[in-house]
């Protein structure tokens, strides 16, 4: 898969470049990995953007102020649900799965996390943030097939499925979103959903179990990416303060 440029100046290619190519590390880390399904990408992603793996300095934060770079944010340290889903979006195009980032309304979300062991770093502030309209998406997700039609969301940690006429079903316990809004986003692509859930809690534990696995057995391997990743972070800082 080609990395599209859309630049204006040599500082802006370059940074593009780079980008590119971290996407492809990432993308090849995967498949150096040997992941056997969606589930386990998944996880294994989830553990990768929480831990640092991404960032430059081996720490990643939800924080949603004062983003320098929309592209590039979560090698800078920091991001929101936009971006890790963005990120989640391009390495999965990389890999050849059917992926897009789908904007969602979150009404009521309540979850015991089957993902209970990847902490998440969240910038709290003094005031409240600011409120979306009720019309509007107020969270970003992605949605993949796989056997059945997946809203990954890195941001909860946690895997939906979705059923005809957009009912979600969440292993993980409630996950309430306002349909009608979500129907108008994915009216606009042509996909089949199942008519019954293919999913089960046991079924994402097991694959997640796997995927803990590969990460203990690969952890050189995955540190050794984060080694030769790190001083591409690095440049894209660089090139961020003078953009």
């Amino acid at each position: 898969m080609l990395c599209p440029f859309y630049f204006f100046d040599e500082k802006e290619r370059e940074l593009e470049n780079i980008h590119c190519d971290i996407i492809f590390n990432i993308s090849k880390l995967f498949k150096e990995l040997n992941t056997n399904n969606i589930y386990e990408i998944f996880y294994i992603y989830c553990y990768l953007l929480w831990n640092g793996y991404f960032s430059v300095d081996k720490i990643y934060m939800y924080d949603y102020k004062d983003i320098l770079d929309e592209d590039n944010t979560i090698f800078l340290g920091k991001g929101c649900c936009r971006h890790n889903s963005s990120l989640l979006t391009d390495v999965l195009r990389y890999l050849e799965f059917n992926s897009t980032e789908v904007s969602i309304r979150t009404i009521n979300v309540k979850l015991d996390r089957i993902i209970n062991d990847i902490k998440r770093i969240h910038v709290l502030y003094g005031e409240k943030e600011e409120k979306v309209p009720k019309n509007l998406p107020n969270h970003s997700v992605v949605l993949v097939k796989q056997n059945s039609s997946l809203l990954l969301d890195s941001t909860a940690l946690t895997c939906i499925e979705v059923l005809n006429k957009g009912k979600l079903y969440c292993p993980d316990g409630k996950y309430k979103i306002n349909r009608k809004l979500f129907l108008n986003e994915i009216n606009k692509r042509n996909i089949n959903f199942e008519s019954k859930s293919l999913l089960s809690k046991e079924v994402l534990k097991n694959h997640y179990f796997i995927a803990k696995n590969i990460i203990k057995d690969n952890k050189n391997l995955i540190e050794d990416f984060y080694n030769d990743n790190n001083n591409k972070y690095n440049k894209v800082k660089e090139l961020v303060k003078k953009i």
